[in-house]
Parts: C-alpha cells; sequence; structure tokens
C-alpha cells in the first residue's frame, strides 16, 4: 500500500483537501507535515496520521529532523505519494528534501471530483528528437 505525506499549514482553506485526501484513500500509513498552528489546530482520528510538527524559524533544523524521521518512517515502504497544496515554498523544499534524503521515490496527488488523482509529468511521449536545440 501507499504512505500519504501531506502538508498541512495555516491555510484553513487547503485542510478541507488534505481532509479529504486522508479519508478518500487507502493508505498504510498518513504523515502530516504540520507547523505549529496546525499541529495545535488539526483534528483527524488518532489512528489515521501522524503529525510531525515542523519549526518554521528553522528549516534547516526542520529538515535535519524531517529526514531523520522520514528514513525510519518509510524504511520499508516503496510507494509514497505527496500533497503540498498548503504551506510555504521553503516548507515545501524541507519536505521535498528530506523525502528524497530517506531515498523513495515519489508521486504527487490531488483530489478533485471526489477521486484522488495523480499528477501526470508529460501529457505525451517525449523524445530529445522532438525538441529544438537549446
Amino acid at each position: 500500500m501507499t504512505v500519504l505525506i501531506a502538508h498541512l499549514s495555516s491555510g484553513k482553506g487547503t485542510w478541507k483537501h488534505v481532509t479529504d485526501l486522508i479519508t478518500k484513500g487507502s493508505w498504510s500509513k498518513v504523515l502530516l507535515i504540520c507547523n505549529d498552528f496546525a499541529y495545535k489546530s488539526f483534528d483527524i482520528t488518532p489512528d489515521k496520521a501522524l503529525k510531525l510538527l515542523i519549526n518554521e524559524e528553522d528549516m534547516n533544523g526542520t529538515f535535519s529532523k524531517l529526514t531523520q524521521v522520514l528514513k525510519k518512517q518509510l524504511a520499508q515502504e516503496f510507494d509514497v505519494a505527496i500533497n503540498q497544496s498548503s504551506g510555504s515554498g521553503a516548507e515545501h523544499m524541507a519536505v521535498m528534501s528530506a523525502v528524497l534524503k530517506a531515498g523513495v521515490g515519489v508521486r504527487f496527488v490531488y483530489v478533485e471530483d471526489s477521486k484522488i488523482k495523480e499528477f501526470e509529468l508529460l501529457d505525451e511521449d517525449y523524445s530529445l528528437a522532438d525538441t529544438e536545440e537549446f
């Protein structure tokens, strides 16, 4: 099964999207990366998700701690889905760097029309012969 890693920040408008991802998916594990506000305010069934608190003032420290936790949590996992519809750029970079340092492949997911969907990187075949020189 798939592990969901979702970023949850202060923008309450994105919390429904994250809640839908959690409840509509069949995840082996859910890891929520939260800032202080979301960590204290977002409630989900306790056995449904593990909330990880990030320190917005110390992104380097956050990266180090996240890397340690994710390496442990993802050690035996082969399928990791990520959603970062909430949060800031610095937080996203810390989360993505920690996930990649944990050594897992990822795919990006979102909810649309009550279904979990995945971003397609390329919507048609790609080859170097099809491109202009750059």
